[in-house]
């Protein structure tokens, strides 16, 4: 049976922060081409247009998400023979046989829990979520400035994340398979959290405890120089749900 763990999180939530961390333990087999380091990213999204089968619309998710939540969001489904055809292609990309745990970052993956638990029945899988502050989420990297109404994209990317968190809660939460973490704790306590990460995956940190920073740079510039009414607007739009991710995850 092959073992993977997923390293799920909303875009810029610290995965490639964790896996670079992750993959260097001998236990895990992390597949990333030379030459195209995001192709784990890509690759599944691939594999789904090969069949026909549907994904989060990148062109009007936002409005329509935002306005409905997930309600009228279908995940991938197969019929058996499908998926069984799908189950071939994902193991010749992927399949890094029994000696090794599978090492699998994709961001695509946060809106696919149904279907990582109705099409990976012959996989022992253990799930990552990494869940960061909504305001420096929102903000992070930057992209809403590229937007024709750059102050609108932040407003709508900041709703966005409140309604991918009542994703999170409405499946993640509960499954008994996922650990949590938050990438600030990633960030300010990473020894400890790095630990925490290892005995869920139930492998030896030791192995890794010589490629563990003592602290990691939380970025919060792009935060910082939006203006400080705008902050407020965003700051207000994902305050309760935030509120509610402190509690249940603070922070070190």
């Amino acid at each position: 049976m092959q073992q993977a763990v997923f390293i799920v999180g909303y875009w810029n939530s610290g995965t490639t922060l964790l896996v670079d961390v992750l993959r260097k333990h001998p236990d895990f087999a992390f597949k990333r081409a030379k030459w195209k380091p995001n192709l784990e990213d890509r690759t599944i999204v691939k594999i789904l247009q090969k069949f026909d089968a549907g994904f989060i619309n990148l062109e009007n998710y936002y409005e329509e998400i935002n306005q409905n939540g997930f309600a009228n969001y279908h995940e991938p489904h197969f019929n058996e023979a499908d998926r069984l055809r799908f189950e071939k292609i994902f193991n010749r990309k992927y399949g890094v046989g029994e000696k090794k745990t599978l090492l699998l970052k994709n961001p695509w993956l946060w809106f696919m829990h149904r279907f990582i638990e109705a099409h990976f029945t012959q996989w022992n899988i253990k799930k990552i979520v990494i869940i960061r502050d909504g305001a420096m989420q929102t903000a992070s990297k930057g992209y809403w400035l590229r937007a024709d109404d750059p102050e609108r994209m932040l407003i709508a990317r900041a709703k966005f994340w409140v309604r991918s968190m009542e994703y999170y809660f409405d499946h993640w939460y509960k499954d008994a398979h996922t650990h949590t973490i938050r990438y600030e704790n990633l960030c300010y306590a990473p020894r400890e959290t790095l630990m925490e990460l290892c005995e869920f995956m139930q492998v030896d940190f030791d192995k890794i405890a010589a490629h563990t920073p003592a602290l990691l740079e939380n970025r919060k510039d792009k935060w910082e120089a939006i203006d400080r009414n705008l902050r407020f607007r965003v700051t207000d739009i994902v305050g309760e749900m935030q509120h509610k991710v402190d509690e249940l995850f603070p922070v070190r």
